[in-house]
Formats: C-alpha cells, structure tokens, sequence
C-alpha cells in the first residue's frame, strides 16, 4: 500500500529478557484505522544499528529516515507465521506487520 510519510510514525520498546529492542510502527491501514504493527523490515532497522539499544533512538532514526524517502512510502504488510497459544498446538494465530518500506519517489533508496 502508498502512504504519505508524514502518516508513519515508528516507537520501539524494550521486553525484558530480550537483547534488541521491539520496534513498531503506527500506520493508517484502509478500513481498519491506525493499527500499531511489527516492524520486520531488516534493511530499514539495520541502518540504526548505530543507535545502540536505546529504543527511543531507534525510533528517531527510523521516522528520520522515512522522511528522507519522500513524501510517498510504498509500505508492504504481511502476515506473520503461524503461532500456537497452546503447549498442544491449538489456537494458532498470525499477526499483521509491517515488513517493508520504499521510497515511491526514489525506489533506489
């Protein structure tokens, strides 16, 4: 989906016992709203490898870089695997996250 930057804004958190802090992002998704997701996009959270493990920071350097894409971000959403709730395997489940984002400006960067 094509959104205008301005209308993404990242956050991370830290979960105790993890070594990476969580980061998410807040998108406004057709028909459903603004929705808080997952970030799974690998390059895009490898470029603030240089802002430690200060989830705050990472969150800065994220909306900064979205902005510098452009004004219009290709953002691609899916589902995650299959998760079960149950130590029997019942009640599995998937989330929607946010696992990429392009430039529609400038694909190269």
């Amino acid at each position: 989906m094509s959104m205008a930057s301005g209308r993404i804004r990242f956050e991370g958190s830290q979960r105790l016992g993890t070594a990476a802090p969580d980061m998410r992002v807040w998108l406004p998704i057709p028909g459903l709203g603004d929705r808080l997701l997952s970030v799974k996009d690998h390059h895009l959270l490898g470029k603030t490898d240089s802002a430690g493990d200060n989830p705050g920071e990472r969150a800065k350097m994220l909306n900064l870089l979205i902005q510098q894409m452009g004004k219009q971000i290709a953002v691609r959403v899916g589902l995650s695997r299959a998760f079960s709730s149950r130590a029997d395997g019942s009640q599995r489940f998937c989330w929607l996250m946010a696992a990429g984002f392009s430039s529609l400006d400038d694909p190269q960067i």
